[in-house]
């Protein structure tokens, strides 16, 4: 890796509000698709199949969210920034790793794990990049994302646990 490149992974950007928001919304949506496939995939698990549905239904909920926000046209966020480009790298993770599971359809223990690292990311871009709301409504609406994100880490560690000890 050249030092140009790590000069940028580290620098702050500034996105604006209409571009931070659709690239939120795709990460939304990818993971509700992806916990769709996970939960037919894995019809067989009655309670992975639930959990994985469950999942899908908070993503598509957060999406709808997210989308609702992008319909205001003022005042909602100045600007947004995020260390480099690590949101289009965490939707690239999870496009990749998507990709994968309909190439190689995982098996449970596979897709728990892969989905607990996800989830994980989503909850540290969270965690790492300043978001600047005018309104503490608005602030609050992403810190509930964000305390989402770390509540389906925990469900999904419980079930790999769960699994694990047979």
């Amino acid at each position: 890796m050249n030092t140009d490149t790590v000069r940028n992974k580290n620098k702050k950007t500034t996105l604006n509000r209409s571009r931070i928001l659709e690239k939120c919304w795709r990460l939304e949506t990818l993971a509700d698709e992806m916990y769709t496939y996970l939960s037919r995939l894995h019809k067989g698990d009655s309670s992975i199949s639930r959990l994985w549905k469950k999942m899908a239904k908070e993503e598509e909920d957060h999406a709808i969210q997210i989308r609702h926000l992008m319909k205001w046209k003022e005042g909602l966020v100045e600007e947004i920034e995020v260390e480099g480009s690590k949101l289009d790298r965490v939707i690239e993770n999870l496009e990749i790793t998507f990709r994968n599971m309909k190439r190689n359809p995982p098996t449970i223990e596979e897709a728990l794990t892969e989905a607990v690292s996800l989830e994980e990311e989503f909850s540290e871009f969270h965690l790492e990049n300043e978001i600047k709301f005018p309104n503490e409504e608005h602030r609050n609406m992403f810190q509930w994302l964000r305390k989402a994100d770390e509540s389906h880490v925990k469900s999904l560690k419980k079930a790999l646990e769960k699994l694990k000890e047979g």
